[in-house]
């Protein structure tokens, strides 16, 4: 790829130009890369679709150094995806040509995510982006670069949950770019909703919050999936403040989207976004926060009042019960977070055996106390030591 390219890919993802191999440019000449002309930024999408397309491996290479075929388990989904998003590998299978043919693989890798199916992702969301992203580059296609940016979303939210940071952030990135090119504010809100979630990861809980909530306060009007997307950026920097002991915040900004989603009524608005936003979705997130602010009790008492069958997807099913075993594990109640960690294998068995997070609870659990037979069956189909 030579270097004009590189620096106009750099410019458009907002990247250091030493993370992809050039030198820092001095401020004088970086600055007028990014403008607010519409056309300008149009043919710098249209130039980060075609880069991207061409950095991957031509669809017949099936041999040597590069893997053409995604790896079928979900213990190899952070390799996958890491070859997907630096262009190092493509599926094997047959890629959309059409946008029509792009949203009916953005819906199956969607529902995969939903059902926590995630080897089955697999297949699905890489052939799905790279395909779309040569449709995009042939047309400057508003609606591609949607499903670019829905498809990049997807990808954020399973890093997000492998604990991928340095990739997650690229795929946000992207996802964001993309957004904006669409002219979707709400999943341009949605991707920067997971950017500051990766940020968050990362330990910068200041930045976190400063990306949610100004995402936040882009989306004003009456639009219902605007208004939805607010109540998910005001919940995630709630739970950014959870994590800096902060209750006061998540209280106030919780009670914030709690507002909004009462508002709404009882739809289930974005069940895209995160799972969607209603009331049962904020009980959710602050079954989390109080999690992480230090008080299971008052995370277990929010629990009691949500129904497991109120929530939409078994992926934020699954989410529940892990986040109530986090809840009795606080307590040292080590049978209750045993027994809900099986209640969650048994809906979603990928969901505990990929998560870090669980694979931790349960390495704990093994390694400070006794262990009965469910644990040590839990502890080996986790394959840990």
């Amino acid at each position: 790829m030579d270097i004009p390219t590189l620096r106009r890919l750099a410019a458009v993802l907002d990247l250091p130009p030493q993370l992809v191999g050039l030198a820092a440019e001095p401020l004088s000449d970086a600055a007028g890369v990014m403008d607010d002309d519409p056309v300008r930024r149009r043919h710098l999408l249209t130039s980060l679709a075609v880069t991207a397309a061409a950095t991957a491996v031509p669809g017949g290479l099936v041999s040597g150094t590069a893997r053409a075929a995604m790896p079928a388990g979900d213990s190899g989904l952070p390799d996958a995806l890491r070859s997907l998003l630096l262009g190092t590998s493509v599926p094997a299978g047959p890629l959309p040509s059409t946008a029509g043919q792009a949203r009916a693989l953005l819906g199956q890798a969607t529902n995969a995510f939903h059902s926590c199916r995630y080897a089955d992702l697999g297949r699905d969301l890489p052939a799905m982006i790279v395909g779309t992203q040569r449709i995009a580059g042939a047309a400057d296609d508003r609606f591609a670069y949607g499903l670019l940016a829905q498809a990049y979303i997807l990808a954020t939210r399973l890093l997000i949950k492998l604990e991928e940071v340095d990739l997650g952030l690229l795929a946000a990135d992207r996802a964001h770019t993309f957004a904006s090119g669409g002219g979707n504010a709400a999943l341009v809100g949605e991707a920067a909703r997971n950017k500051a979630v990766l940020v968050r990861k990362a330990g910068w809980h200041d930045d976190a919050a400063a990306i949610a909530l100004q995402a936040a306060d882009h989306l004003t009007g009456t639009d219902p999936g605007a208004r939805a997307e607010r109540g998910l950026l005001l919940m995630s920097a709630g739970y950014t403040a959870a994590k800096s002991r902060d209750a006061a915040t998540l209280t106030d900004l919780t009670e914030q989207a709690r507002r909004i989603a009462d508002g709404l009524g009882d739809r289930l608005l974005l069940p895209t976004h995160g799972g969607g936003f209603s009331r049962a979705l904020v009980d959710l997130h602050l079954i989390s926060g109080y999690n992480a602010v230090g008080d299971p009790r008052a995370a277990l008492a929010v629990a009691d009042r949500v129904r497991l069958g109120h929530l939409p997807t078994v992926e934020r099913r699954a989410r529940c019960l892990t986040d109530v075993a986090t809840s009795h594990a606080l307590l040292g109640r080590r049978a209750e977070c045993v027994d809900t960690l099986l209640r969650a294998e048994r809906i979603a068995p990928q969901e505990v055996r990929a998560r870090p997070a669980v694979r931790r609870m349960v390495g704990d659990l093994t390694a400070t106390g006794r262990i009965s037979p469910d644990l040590r069956g839990l502890a080996a189909r986790l394959r840990l030591p």
